[in-house]
C-alpha cells in the first residue's frame, strides 16, 4: 500500500490539510497526519480557526519513509515548515530518494524553493506568495522528473489531490476518485 505523510504546522490552511488527505484516502493511500505543532501536541490549529487532531507528531515520524511528503499552505504552516532545519533535512532525503513531494499555496515558493530543495521542478503555486524557479500556469502540476507535484491554492485542493493519487495509484484510480467527488480529472 503506498503511504502519504501530510504535514500539519500551526496556521496551516485546513483546506489543503483535510481537503488532501480526504482524497488521499478515497485513494487506498495509507496517509499518516503529523503535527508540527510545539509541545508535540497533537491539535493542531489551522489558519482559519479550525483545530484538528493529527494521527502523530513529526518527531515520531521523521525516521519513517513515506511514497510521498505532502506540505499543504497558509503562511504560518508554510513558515513553519520552512523554517524547520529538520523537516528541511527529511525533504531533502526524499528527494534524494527519489519518492514524491507534494506542496500547494504558498509552500512551493516558501517551502521548496526557498530551501532549493527541487530546483529544476516546474511548479504552480499561489499567486504572490514568492517566486518560483520555473513556474507554471495550472492549477496542479506534477513534474514526472523532478518527483514533484505543486497546487495553486485552496479551491483547488481536490485538483492537487488527485494528481498525488495518480502519480501514487495510477491515473485510472484518480478517475474513479473523481467520479465519486463528482468531478473531473
Amino acid at each position: 500500500m503506498k503511504t502519504a505523510l501530510v504535514m500539519a504546522a500551526p496556521g496551516c490552511e485546513e483546506t489543503e490539510t483535510l481537503g488532501t488527505v480526504d482524497v488521499l484516502r478515497r485513494g487506498g493511500v495509507n496517509v499518516t497526519v503529523a503535527s508540527m505543532m510545539p509541545g508535540h501536541s497533537l491539535d493542531v490549529a489551522g489558519a482559519h480557526g479550525i483545530t484538528f487532531r493529527a494521527d502523530a507528531h513529526f518527531d515520531d515520524v521523521k525516521g519513517k519513509a513515506f511514497d510521498a511528503v505532502v506540505c499543504p499552505g497558509g503562511m504560518g504552516g508554510a513558515s513553519t515548515m520552512r523554517d524547520s532545519a529538520e523537516f528541511v533535512s527529511y525533504l531533502r532525503k526524499q528527494k534524494a530518494e527519489g519518492r514524491w513531494i507534494a506542496a500547494i499555496c504558498a509552500s512551493p515558493a516558501l517551502v521548496l524553493t526557498t530551501n532549493r530543495i527541487a530546483p529544476d521542478a516546474k511548479m504552480t503555486g499561489y499567486p504572490g506568495c514568492g517566486d518560483l524557479d520555473h513556474p507554471v500556469d495550472e492549477d496542479a502540476c506534477t513534474d514526472s522528473t523532478e518527483k514533484v507535484i505543486t497546487g495553486r491554492g485552496p479551491g483547488l485542493t481536490f485538483k492537487f489531490g488527485l494528481a498525488i493519487v495518480s502519480a501514487l495509484q495510477g491515473e485510472a484510480k484518480a478517475k474513479e476518485v473523481a467520479a465519486g467527488l463528482l468531478l473531473s480529472f
